[in-house]
């Protein structure tokens, strides 16, 4: 049977306690999902074509936008939902994460707040639920954070004006480690005024700033390695200029990994400063080679999952980095 898609604002009488709340609803196969300030639920019928009860699928989820890159591809929706603590959250989904079972996108949905039903049969509703719901708002999305013309991109929104809304769509393992935290009069009184006088601190701290004005400035990446011994203040330095961008006891990355670790990194850190702490733990030998991969702001070509050829990975950062 071919879905059909409707949307329809209807009191839904069957419900307890929501006779009066409006509801929104979109056919989906036999039945229709519905959602609400309770959540979202599918109505569906039985062998004999008798409705069964609502089937609660998970906590409210709103499907905002549909989602596309510049040369519209990499299609995903955007999504927004209240965790307990009634904070919400946004999340630019890849819609190819829904071609499997749906569990990395259970998962995810999970890890930042959203009740999910714990009946099988209603959770495998929700990856249906994101595909059909009918939604008309379209918006940008970039798998680099920093610059995309006048927008500087960060993983919680975008600063600047642009003709659509342009959002940050994460197809990495890793977890851009941007936060905030106060105001930034009180970290130039606690913090920046602290380094005065200390012309390494100083330099970390101009390096910190000086990541998101080299595409301004027409400047390539470039970095810097502190060296010392021992207890010589590197790691405070480090910590220092990470308190730029986010809390400086989990901005700070270890270079231990692989020099494909980094390509991920390094778009994660575009347009700004990457740290790599404890240089000793990779191995000598592909130290140069991560180094030059940082300051060349390219990565490898590779093959897709179908064989064709994968745009390289591409960005313009600082990095500092100590051991």
């Amino acid at each position: 049977m071919q879905n059909t898609v409707t949307v329809q604002i209807t009191p839904l009488a069957t419900r307890q306690n929501l006779a009066d709340a409006p509801v929104a609803s979109c056919r989906y196969g036999g039945g229709r999902f519905e959602s609400s300030e309770t959540g979202v639920y599918f109505l569906g019928k039985d062998k004999d074509g008798n409705e069964q009860p609502p089937r609660w699928v998970c906590a409210p989820l709103h499907v905002i936008a549909k989602t596309r890159d510049e040369k519209s591809g990499e299609w995903g929706r955007l999504l927004e939902w209240r965790d307990d603590d009634n904070h919400t959250h946004e999340w630019a989904m890849p819609l190819e994460l829904l071609e499997g079972d749906g569990s990395e996108v259970r998962r995810e949905l999970a890890r930042l707040g959203l009740h999910i039903s714990h009946n099988q049969s209603a959770r495998s509703l929700l990856a249906a639920y994101i595909k059909v719901w009918p939604i008309d708002a379209r918006a940008r999305c970039v798998d680099r954070l920093g610059w995309h013309g006048n927008i500087f991109v960060t993983p919680n929104g975008s600063i600047g004006e642009a003709e659509e809304l342009v959002v940050f769509q994460n197809s990495h393992a890793t977890e851009p480690a941007y936060s905030e935290s106060g105001t930034a009069n009180e970290w130039r009184d606690s913090v920046a005024e602290l380094a005065a006088g200390n012309t390494r601190l100083v330099f970390a701290l101009s390096v910190a700033f000086a990541g998101a004005l080299a595409e301004i400035a027409g400047e390539d990446s470039g970095g810097f390695h502190l060296r010392g011994a021992s207890s010589s203040g590197k790691s405070t330095a480090l910590k220092l200029a990470a308190s730029v961008w986010g809390n400086p006891s989990t901005y700070v990355r270890l270079w231990r990994g692989t020099v494909n670790g980094l390509e991920g990194l390094a778009t994660l850190h575009n347009d700004s400063l990457l740290i790599l702490d404890e240089i000793g733990q990779i191995d000598p030998n592909s130290a140069g080679e991560a180094a030059y991969l940082l300051a060349n702001g390219q990565g490898k070509a590779r093959a897709s999952r179908n064989g064709l050829a994968r745009s390289a990975q591409r960005w313009r950062l600082l990095f500092l980095s100590a051991g």
